[in-house]
């Protein structure tokens, strides 16, 4: 009868191994509600990611509109001025230019005036980049996102790997006692998701900063 009564030793790690079980079960609960958090903020930024995207594409046909409209209408303004007729280009000036075009209009007109040749439209880097500049920030803004998107997607699949191994600990009853120490991985998916937590502000803080400065 003594014989098979169990030592203080086996009864330490039986209590041991409740303990692990229970730590896991909770870990395992907790990388399960992490896992489908983390899913849902990877949809939410994917989708803005791609909203962002088309926004960009418009913006993009806009700007190449505007630089059409311009040439067009800088063409037209060469012609009336040429021919001098005042009455026209007041025209053009008043109704057809557009108002953010019109200091430029008047530093061309300036240079001929002082006998020099300004620069072709399309090669004026200024010009350029003010009228693409909201493309170029709903482009950042997408990659903004789509980074937010792959954070929250690795984060989602680092909980959804240490859940695995927790459940199969636990439904596993054949597992010896010092082997389930080896598998309790879910304290690591939650020192994961907590780092994760951490620079995900950091992203959406450069985005408002982004925001601000324009």
């Amino acid at each position: 009868m003594n014989e098979n009564k169990p030592t203080l030793g086996e009864r330490v790690i039986e209590v041991l191994a409740v303990l692990l079980l229970g730590i896991a079960t909770v870990g395992t609960a907790w990388c399960g509600y992490q896992s489908s958090q983390w899913n849902g903020a990877q949809t939410d930024y994917a989708r803005e990611s791609s909203d962002e995207r088309v926004e960009a594409s418009r913006l993009f046909g806009l700007a190449t509109q505007q630089i059409a409209y311009d040439a067009n209408i800088v063409s037209q303004y060469a012609q009336a001025v040429q021919t001098g007729n005042t009455q026209l280009t007041q025209f053009y000036r008043q109704y057809l230019v557009r108002p953010a075009f019109l200091p430029l209009l008047d530093q061309w007109q300036a240079e001929i005036q002082a006998g020099g040749t300004p620069g072709s439209l399309f090669e004026n880097q200024e010009y350029l980049t003010a009228q693409f500049a909201d493309y170029q920030k709903a482009v950042a803004q997408s990659e903004a996102y789509t980074a937010l998107s792959q954070e929250a997607s690795e984060t989602c699949e680092g909980c959804s790997a240490c859940q695995s191994p927790c459940t199969s600990a636990i439904s596993d009853r054949s597992v010896a006692p010092t082997s389930i120490c080896t598998q309790v991985p879910a304290l690591t998916c939650a020192a994961e998701t907590a780092a994760r937590d951490a620079r995900v502000p950091v992203l959406q803080h450069s985005m408002a900063a982004s925001n601000a400065s324009t």
